[in-house]
């Protein structure tokens, strides 16, 4: 929302729940302001102002992975006058240039790089794919039990399914099948059958930006997962700190040094497979 608003004709507060006040919005702010946009924030937090100004190209190499910085410096650049770039230290989400590029946009990737130049799209309609990262919990929950779990109309976006990978590793690894594509996003099914044993693991630091919504439900496989705490990933660490409610699992966030994440294998119980069907359309 940030990136839209740099170009408007008008000053927006955006502001949020307890959460999202603590969220450091500098990395967001710092960009916009380098392409011209207005934007306060209070103490490098939200809530964020923003005020919209005549907009120019830059290219912007993020300290930090981030596909929320990726995508509001390249919304920003539809606005912007010259290309509008971002070198990404390591690969995160693409949704936002997967949906550039379906719509017309002049997307160019190159490696580490993604840059546009500005463009305006005609209005367009399309349906929201179910959300993978919800369904990786589902698929975790299956594993855990012995069952087979069915999850129709998923998006499949390589950058967001990149924990199949990681259940693979350990010998639960889902089957995806893809009959459709939604705005540069494939959709499909996901499928997973009752795993015969668990194996240890490692998700590394490269890998972590690409799992990082969904590694809070591979540690129900975990009798002990240690976190890398590293910057920019600190509110994720908070999430996969505490107990966990699976009685064969715990979690520390706060591991010394740099070790990567270690997932180690538990016991699974018997139960019983079942189909979740989409409820309906998002629009």
């Amino acid at each position: 929302m940030t990136g839209i608003l740099a170009a408007s004709p008008f000053r927006s507060v955006l502001t949020g729940d307890g959460s999202l006040l603590r969220r450091p919005m500098e990395r967001v702010a710092e960009p916009l302001r380098a392409m011209g946009a207005h934007v306060e924030t209070v103490d490098g937090r939200a809530p964020i102002a923003v005020g919209g100004g005549d907009l120019r190209g830059v290219s912007w190499s993020p300290p930090v992975p981030s596909a929320q910085v990726k995508s509001a410096i390249l919304l920003a650049g539809l606005a912007a006058d010259g290309r509008t770039e971002v070198v990404e230290p390591a690969p995160t989400r693409n949704h936002t240039e997967r949906a550039l590029d379906a719509l017309g946009a002049p997307v160019v990737r190159d490696g580490a790089r993604v840059s546009l130049t500005a463009f305006q799209h005609e209005g367009f309609e399309g349906t929201v794919p179910g959300d993978v990262s919800s369904a990786s919990f589902l698929l975790a929950a299956g594993a855990l039990t012995g069952s087979e779990v069915v999850i129709e109309d998923a998006g499949l976006n390589p950058s967001r399914s990149r924990f199949m990978d990681v259940m693979g590793r350990m010998g639960a690894g889902p089957t995806a099948e893809v009959h459709t594509h939604v705005l540069g996003e494939p959709v499909g099914d996901l499928r997973i059958l009752p795993p015969p044993a668990f194996r240890a693991t490692t998700v590394t630091a490269d890998e972590l930006p690409l799992v990082i919504d969904e590694v809070a439900g591979a540690r129900r496989f975990a009798r002990c997962l240690k976190v890398r705490p590293s910057i920019g990933l600190r509110r994720h660490t908070e999430i996969l700190a505490g107990p966990s409610r699976s009685g064969n699992a715990s979690a520390e966030a706060s591991c010394p040094g740099w070790s990567p994440m270690v997932i180690r294998r538990c016991a699974r119980r018997p139960g019983r497979g079942r189909t979740l069907p989409r409820t309906g359309p998002r629009r």
